[in-house]
C-alpha cells in the first residue's frame, strides 16, 4: 500500500522513533526541504505523515541519540546549501 510522504522523497530511514516499539519511516523531501516521518500503527501501517523543515534539498538523513537522552534524533545533509539540520525528538 503507498503512503504518501512529501515531495520529491529521496532519503529514507526506518527508525523507532519515539520509543514505542514500532516502526516508523523518516524520509527526506527535495522539493519541500523537509523530513515527512510516518509512525507506525503496529499492524503493517503508517500514520499520516508529519513534516519537518530542514535545509535546502535535504538527500539524506540518519538517527542517532545525539542528546543522550534515551530517544533518537535526525540529521539530514543538505544538498543545495551544503549544510547539515539536526532536529532533536522530544522525549
Amino acid at each position: 500500500m503507498p503512503y504518501p510522504c512529501g515531495m520529491d522523497p529521496l532519503g529514507l530511514l526506518v527508525e523507532d522513533m519515539t520509543d514505542d516499539g514500532e516502526v516508523d519511516v523518516v524520509v527526506t523531501n527535495r522539493a519541500a526541504s523537509t523530513v515527512s516521518v510516518l509512525r507506525g500503527d503496529g499492524v503493517g501501517g503508517f500514520a499520516a505523515p508529519e513534516p519537518f523543515m530542514v535545509g535546502m534539498m535535504p538527500f539524506a538523513v540518519a538517527a542517532a541519540d545525539f542528546n543522550e537522552d534515551g530517544v533518537p534524533d535526525l540529521v539530514t545533509a543538505n544538498n543545495a546549501d551544503s549544510t547539515v539540520s539536526l532536529l532533536i525528538s522530544a522525549p
